[in-house]
């Protein structure tokens, strides 16, 4: 069996940002941890109910073999923005 070999990219973000997308990106999620309501690309994320916990996510994933194109942008509604977004990507040209 083959298998196609991917990492993950962690960064956390604390205002409004156009964030870079990998070339080799198939798919990306956010986790919203801070006191502010935010957005993604217009998706809405409300923040942690409380201290310690996180606020609401979302995905966007990719199927195999395939490469997103698009734009990551978020942005914050308040005074404490604080997000991280993890991007999967492929390693080019390794195979397992």
């Amino acid at each position: 069996m083959e298998y196609i070999v991917y990492n993950l990219t962690n960064m956390t973000y604390a205002s409004n940002s156009k964030i870079t997308v990998d070339k080799y990106c198939n798919g990306f999620s956010v986790v919203n941890i801070g006191a502010s309501n935010m957005q993604v690309n217009g998706v809405p994320l409300a923040p942690p109910v409380a201290p310690g916990l996180q606020g609401e996510a979302v995905s966007f994933g990719g199927n195999i073999g395939e490469l997103y194109d698009g734009r990551i942008e978020i942005s914050f509604t308040g005074a404490v923005g604080l997000c991280i977004v993890t991007q999967k990507i492929y390693v080019p040209n390794i195979k397992k």
